[in-house]
C-alpha cells in the first residue's frame, strides 16, 4: 500500500469485514425460534418484493419439474443468507485489490477460500444451538459470496473505463485500483 489513506481503508476495512462476520455468526448462534421469529420480522417489512421473488423462485421450480423445498420463510432465510455473504464478498475483494493495488487481485482465490471458511464455520456455530448444519446453506453462501466478488469487479472494470477519460477525479480512481 502506497500511502497512509490506503492504509486506513484498508484497516477501516479489514474492521467492517470483522464486524460482517460477527454479525453472521450472531446470528447463527440463535435459536431457531429465536431465528423463525427474525426471519419472519424481516419477511413481513419487505412482503411487497419478497413476494414476488417467492412467486419467480415457485415458477422456476415448476419450469424445471421440481417442487419448491422451501416455505415462504425458509426462502427469506435463504435470501438473507445470500445477501449477507454478497456483502462479504464484495468487502473480501476491496480488500485484496486494495493490497494488490489492482481491481483483478492475483490473491482472488484468497477472497474465495476466506468467503467459503467463513461460510463453513458460520454452519458449524449452528449445531451448537440446536440447528442443523446444511451443506446446501454453504453452498448458498459461497454462491452469494461470488456474486458479490463479481460485483466488485463489475464496478471496479467501470471504475477503470471512467478513468480513461480527462476527468482529474477518474484518473485518481483509475490509479488507485491499478
Amino acid at each position: 500500500m502506497k500511502n497512509a489513506s490506503t492504509k486506513r481503508l484498508f484497516v477501516i476495512l479489514c474492521i467492517v469485514m470483522a464486524m460482517t462476520a460477527v454479525f453472521i455468526f450472531s446470528n447463527s448462534l440463535q435459536g431457531s425460534e429465536d431465528s423463525w421469529d427474525a426471519s419472519n420480522a424481516v419477511a413481513s417489512l419487505l412482503d411487497p418484493i419478497l413476494h414476488r421473488l417467492y412467486a419467480l423462485s415457485n415458477k422456476l421450480f415448476a419450469i424445471t419439474g421440481h417442487n419448491n423445498p422451501y416455505e415462504y420463510g425458509a426462502f427469506v432465510r435463504k435470501l438473507a443468507h445470500f445477501a449477507e455473504y454478497c456483502l462479504l464478498g464484495i468487502e473480501c475483494t476491496i480488500a485484496t485489490a486494495l493490497l494488490s493495488k489492482r481491481a483483478l487481485s492475483p490473491y482472488i482465490w484468497a477472497d474465495l477460500f476466506a468467503v467459503l471458511m467463513v461460510a463453513v464455520i458460520d454452519e458449524f456455530v449452528q449445531t451448537f444451538v440446536g440447528r442443523t448444519s446444511l451443506v446446501s446453506d454453504v453452498l448458498i453462501d459461497f454462491s452469494g459470496s461470488f456474486v458479490g466478488i463479481l460485483i466488485a469487479l463489475v464496478v471496479a472494470g467501470i471504475v477503470f473505463r471512467l478513468g480513461k477519460g480527462d476527468s482529474a477525479s477518474a484518473a485518481h480512481i483509475k490509479h488507485r485500483w491499478q
